[in-house]
């Protein structure tokens, strides 16, 4: 609103984007391709072009080809990803599966912070090597705890955690930042409930 005598190259970066966007949607194409559509976009109002265009893209139905090296974009947006390495695509899935269900190390890593454990170190009943989640490693303060927290760092909402196991392996943990673990504390490591896939090279 304000903006409409303006021609197109006299906006901002940030305001071009949804011009463009909107431009690109106005014939009623059948496909849509976006490439890092909102880079010039800054943080705040990103999230919220980005929910307006999913919103616009699911009402029309418009099959639209995404790309993006933003993890949170792509998860946002897709109902299906192709995690592509050195221009090969390397795994196709719907967001959930390749974030919990990872084809291998790479795509595990890639798609977010992941423990690679001995399942044994974790107390799961295997030996063989296991993809855990941070968000999924449950932290209970215990004096007799065979772990010790050996960094702790505040976000906001969470609290980021790297715990060093009694092997001496360490581990990263997210909890919500209700639950407060203090620097150097003894823990017990709890798994919660969810996937944890068995991983491969």
């Amino acid at each position: 609103s304000g903006l409409e005598d303006r021609p197109a190259g006299a906006l901002s970066g940030g305001q071009q984007q949804p011009v463009a966007l909107a431009r690109a949607l106005a014939p009623e194409p059948e496909v849509v391709l976006l490439d890092e559509p909102f880079n010039a976009i800054d943080p705040v109002h990103r999230a919220a072009l980005r929910a307006e265009l999913v919103a616009v893209l699911r009402r029309t139905g418009v099959t639209t080809l995404l790309v993006t090296h933003d993890r949170e974009e792509a998860f946002t947006l897709a109902d299906r990803i192709a995690l592509m390495r050195d221009g090969r695509i390397v795994q196709v899935d719907p967001p959930e599966r390749l974030y919990f269900a990872p084809a291998d190390r790479w795509c595990a890593r890639f798609v977010g912070a992941a423990n690679i454990v001995a399942g044994a170190s974790l107390g799961l009943a295997t030996d063989g090597e296991v993809l855990v989640r941070p968000e999924l490693v449950g932290l209970e303060p215990d004096l007799a705890g065979g772990a010790e927290v050996v960094e702790r760092v505040f976000l906001g909402h969470d609290v980021a955690y790297r715990i060093r196991l009694a092997d001496g392996t360490t581990i990263e943990a997210q909890r919500p930042s209700n639950e407060v673990v203090e620097l150097g504390a003894r823990v017990r490591i709890r798994v919660h409930d969810g996937p944890v896939p068995s991983v491969g090279a």
